[in-house]
């Protein structure tokens, strides 16, 4: 990613200023850490699917994916915002489906 893409993205990302007090580091480390988040989560939906993970587990997984998704200034949804990367389609359609449930319910 160009450290321009990485600058502009706060206007893709609900219209958020990230550029606001960050050093183009700062929006990196902010971005990565999203992407740690969101590529553990996709790897725990895909044993969800293959039968390794339980209901019970799996849920307890969603409740945290929920909940970094339901803010648009978290480093989850910036990162999947801006760079989803080798996340798998399956995975990136579960998140998009949260935040649209969560916006829904909020009025957004």
């Amino acid at each position: 990613m160009e450290s321009g893409d990485l600058k502009s993205c706060g206007n893709r990302v609900a219209g958020l200023d990230l550029t606001l007090d960050r050093s183009i580091e700062d929006l990196g480390r902010l971005v990565l850490s999203g992407r740690i988040v969101l590529t553990m989560m996709d790897n725990h939906y895909y044993q969800f699917q293959s039968g390794f993970l339980d209901d019970d587990t799996w849920n307890a997984q969603l409740s945290t994916l929920k909940r970094n998704l339901a803010n648009p200034a978290s480093a989850v949804r910036i990162a999947l915002d801006v760079s989803p990367g080798p996340l798998r389609t399956e995975f990136i359609k579960l998140c998009n489906t949260l935040i649209a449930d969560y916006d829904s319910e909020v009025g957004e």
